[in-house]
């Protein structure tokens, strides 16, 4: 068999919604779940994103068996409705192709990239961002998310459903823009219980008896030794006696939301929040803080700039016992987390590197994702609804009762983890063996 026939033989998926040139680590956290997944089923899947960018790409995917190196064909959403691989063109042909006569496919074929890899793929994978497959971030988000979904259910392609946050949907354009695709879907995951009680809701019964439970696939990104990640102010590990105590402060928030008003109705302001949890923190006996941004960009909603701000104003006065992380490394990232003995965190995936390696996490949420989640390792008694706290005391009582009790907590979460493999190993079948995916 020559070259080309092998690798026209080779299996194809496409990843939809890894846009791994964000600078959100949660998105590469999921990008490599999601490609260590279909590697556990076929080492020798050929592996797609599907994703929006200006120029085609390539990127590195760390798993645990090693780097794979996946190109992006890139989507468009610009005012050029004419480029062929604009998502608004794509639909359109992608509606009419089962009409059009086989030369005329073969042609769009060839001449559109992104059409290409779509009519290649064996199945199409939406990780939805983890949790933007839904109109908690604003309808304009959704429709980001579910036109390249919509893409190739029109073109027929098998389309999966990653474990994810399902819903809110709120509006009914939301909901009937989600009716559409989940009835549609092959395959439907959610990494929480309410996503089948959103699904139920939205698109009937019916629908939601193909959901299955799968964990974040962030939790199956590797870390890197903790020297690989960059950090100003402390070592790369730990001071022998001292807990070191990792904190993510999310540059979202931090702003007010995308309004700058408060858009996801905190209880009490963010800013204060985390003041009081560093002061906390700090006041304890040998204990060192070291700042976790996650979604790391040039925007003023960056938690890189938010963690700096965190940064100058406690190292003042507390010197050597205050970091920052300074990678943008996602698998760097992880590992630094790893060295922690607590997390608290706002970022959902930066509290799943801690929680993937056994580290107690205190939950800051802004939304019901937290919750789940957290539940999916046995530690929903350390998520804090942000919306609903009565009083800074109430946060900071819980990340001190954590802390003291550590080991438990680790035992807890560890016991949990080892019991997850099978939820994975679901997810493998559906996107490979199709009549898999209700067992």
């Amino acid at each position: 068999m020559t070259q080309q026939q092998q690798k026209k033989q080779r299996r194809r998926v496409s990843i939809l919604g890894a846009d791994l040139a964000s600078g959100n680590l949660g998105i590469n956290a999921l990008a490599s779940g999601a490609v260590a997944c279909v590697l556990a089923g076929d080492p020798n899947a050929e592996i797609t994103l599907l994703d929006y960018g200006r120029i085609p790409a390539e990127f590195p995917i760390k798993t645990r068996t090693g780097v794979v190196v996946a190109p992006l064909v890139n989507l468009r959403f610009s005012k050029n409705l004419w480029a062929g691989n604009h998502v608004a063109t794509l639909l359109a042909i992608a509606t009419v192709f089962p009409l059009l006569r086989k030369s005329w496919r073969e042609r769009l074929g060839k001449q559109i990239p992104a059409l290409a890899a779509y009519l290649s793929s064996e199945c199409v994978i939406a990780i939805g961002g983890g949790d933007s497959f839904s109109d908690i971030y604003g309808l304009v988000r959704l429709w980001y998310v579910a036109l390249p979904q919509l893409i190739a259910l029109r073109l027929r392609r098998r389309l999966v459903i990653a474990p994810q946050t399902l819903g809110p949907f709120r509006s009914r354009t939301a909901r009937l823009l989600a009716r559409f695709i989940l009835r549609r879907a092959a395959a439907i995951f959610s990494r929480d219980e309410n996503g089948f009680d959103t699904v139920r809701e939205v698109a009937g019964a019916e629908v939601a008896e193909k959901v299955r439970f799968c964990p974040d696939l962030g939790f199956l990104m590797p870390a890197e030794p903790p020297e690989a990640c960059e950090v100003e102010g402390l070592q790369p590990r730990p001071v022998q006696g001292r807990k070191r105590i990792g904190i993510n402060v999310s540059g979202l928030l931090w702003v007010g939301g995308y309004t700058g008003s408060n858009m996801f109705g905190l209880a009490l302001p963010y800013r204060r929040m985390i003041e009081a949890i560093m002061d906390a923190v700090l006041a304890m006996p040998d204990t060192e803080v070291l700042l976790v941004p996650h979604v790391v960009t040039t925007a003023r909603e960056s938690d890189g700039v938010a963690c700096r701000e965190v940064y100058q104003r406690f190292r003042g006065e507390f010197g050597e016992r205050v970091g920052l992380v300074s990678s943008s490394s996602p698998n760097g990232v992880k590992g630094a987390i790893g060295t922690c003995h607590t997390f608290i965190g706002s970022r959902m995936h930066a509290c799943i590197g801690a929680l993937s390696q056994g580290v107690p996490a205190v939950g800051i949420a802004y939304s019901g994702k937290f919750a789940g989640v957290f539940k999916s390792v046995d530690a929903q008694d350390l998520v804090i609804d942000a919306r609903r706290c009565t009083g800074v005391e109430e946060i900071t009582g819980l990340v001190r009762f954590v802390i003291q009790d550590h080991g438990a907590w680790t035992c807890r979460i560890k016991t949990r983890l080892g019991e997850l493999k099978h939820s994975f190993d679901m997810f493998t079948a559906a996107i490979l063996e199709p009549e898999s995916a209700n067992l």
